[in-house]
């Protein structure tokens, strides 16, 4: 027997009464055992010790060990027969949030006719195998959908779907909730027999709009009717809720893309990018002959903007679709990235500015926009940058007025900037040269001109009112493709 058994037994009889004489049947002390050579000295010692019998025993109740005459001390004594019975308790288990994904993919494939191999819609427009329409849509036949099941310290059971390529989101659980799908049709999806296509495809006809950007196309915002999702505050400072969306050439007399307006020198490049960056982190690029918004990927398909500017505005476009946290796998809003270091401040409050001025504050999995109360009181943004948000005063005057060549900043340009009457869009004038101190042709107007928000409206038109199509590429007689989904 090992010294640690012989210790743990001869302190269980110490502990009940005494130790136990091998021959007499009789307990005795602990000093008359020692006297009678039934203990070793060493032996003796450690009984006597408070330390070396503690920790045998394990309370259920705690988990914390016990010697055992400690654990005789809580025990109840039962009255009908004498017994001891130790009490014990129903541990608490501690529920730590929990989160699976898994990850299904749909894609598109296309047979090239010269050498049968099978290339990506990307690729077959490349080749001018497809044209710029067939490629959009065939596009937006693809994705990239990942179920996230979450589980609270509540026990409350989370599934959202979401595209990690544009980051639309939709909640399942609110749709199985309502009724708007059933249980078969989830299973049959989880289990690959529904392709992530249908599945989003029957989201998207029976639940409310996605939260985030959907492919190819975005919505012209979060909350198109121009109203902030919380009415608390009165704190948005645009009634008409629109970014500019190009620019008027005074001298041409044309709408034309901000991009078109910095290739035109019209537009400095700073301003020419701070200008796209404030339409990408509120909804998409604007295509500003038909209101309709894109991504940055789209949008250079569409010519609404060059790939150099694209990769400098891709943060722009995160403040929209929300920031990953590449650890946690946490999708984080504007102002969490930027109390996160992983958003620097000033680029951030850029971003959050326009977004205040365009009609409130986009955070991930709300949908429509929110307000700086309601962001503040949940603790999403701190109270140094809603107040400098609160305080437009503050705005940096980081662009430079294409018409006065003066500095202005986001919300002058978007208070001075015309209307459109027909799509509501805005447009800011440009001139080659500066006008300071002279009216612009378009300065007058009747009593009837002026939107409420004090920006002027002109009806205007001009050989680019419409979009000018995009150069078609050839497409051969008939271009199979196939289209298939895998999970992981």
């Amino acid at each position: 027997m090992s010294n640690n058994d012989a210790l743990r037994l001869t302190s269980l009889q110490l502990d009940t009464g005494g130790i136990v004489h091998p021959r007499l049947g009789l307990r005795i002390p602990i000093q008359i055992a020692l006297v009678r050579g039934l203990l070793q000295k060493d032996m003796a010692e450690k009984l006597s010790g408070s330390d070396s019998t503690s920790g045998f025993y394990l309370d259920p109740s705690t988990n914390i060990r016990f010697s055992y005459k400690q654990l005789l001390d809580k025990c109840v004594i039962d009255r009908e027969t004498g017994l001891l019975f130790l009490p014990v308790q129903a541990r608490i288990h501690e529920r730590r949030p929990s989160q699976t994904s898994s990850i299904r993919r749909s894609r598109v494939l296309i047979i090239d006719p010269t050498d049968n191999s099978q290339l990506t819609p990307y690729e077959a427009y490349c080749k001018e195998i497809i044209d710029l329409e067939l490629y959009a849509q065939l596009s937006g036949k693809e994705s990239e959908w990942e179920e996230v099941v979450t589980t609270d310290e509540n026990g409350v059971v989370k599934s959202e779907l979401f595209d990690r390529e544009t980051g639309v989101r939709f909640n399942v659980d609110a749709a199985l909730a309502k009724g708007l799908i059933d249980k078969q049709k989830l299973d049959h999806f989880r289990s690959g027999k529904m392709s992530p296509t249908e599945f989003v495809a029957l989201l998207s006809k029976t639940s409310s709009k996605p939260y985030r950007l959907s492919p190819g196309l975005i919505p012209q915002s979060p909350n198109h009717n121009g109203h902030s999702s919380s009415s608390a505050g009165g704190e948005l400072h645009s009634i008409n809720k629109t970014t500019v969306a190009g620019i008027m050439d005074l001298q041409s007399l044309e709408k034309i893309t901000i991009s078109e307006s910095m290739k035109r020198n019209l537009v400095d490049t700073i301003t020419g990018q701070r200008l796209l960056e404030a339409q990408a982190c509120t909804g998409g690029i604007i295509s500003p002959f038909t209101g309709q918004r894109f991504s940055l990927q789209d949008a250079q398909l569409q010519g609404l903007i060059e790939t150099s500017v694209a990769e400098r505005i891709t943060l722009a476009q995160r403040a929209y679709t929300g920031y990953e946290n590449p650890k946690t796998g946490i999708w984080m809003s504007t102002a969490e990235a930027m109390c996160s270091g992983r958003l620097p401040y000033e680029t951030g409050q850029r971003f959050l500015q326009a977004q205040v001025l365009t009609g409130g504050l986009v955070e991930p999995n709300t949908p429509g926009r929110v307000s700086l109360d309601e962001a503040e009181r949940k603790g999403s943004i701190d109270a140094r940058t809603a107040r400098k948000l609160r305080d437009m005063s503050t705005c940096a005057q980081c662009l430079t007025c294409p018409k006065t060549k003066l500095k202005i900043s986001l919300k002058e340009a978007i208070e001075s900037s015309m209307i459109d009457p027909v799509t509501g869009l805005s447009f800011l004038e440009a001139s080659a040269t500066s006008t300071r101190g002279l009216p612009s042709p378009y300065s007058v107007h009747d009593g009837h001109s002026r939107s409420t928000s004090g920006r002027r409206t002109h009806s205007f038109s001009s050989s680019s009112d419409r979009q000018t199509p995009s150069p078609v590429r050839r497409r051969p007689s008939s271009p199979s493709y196939t289209s298939s989904f895998t999970t992981y």
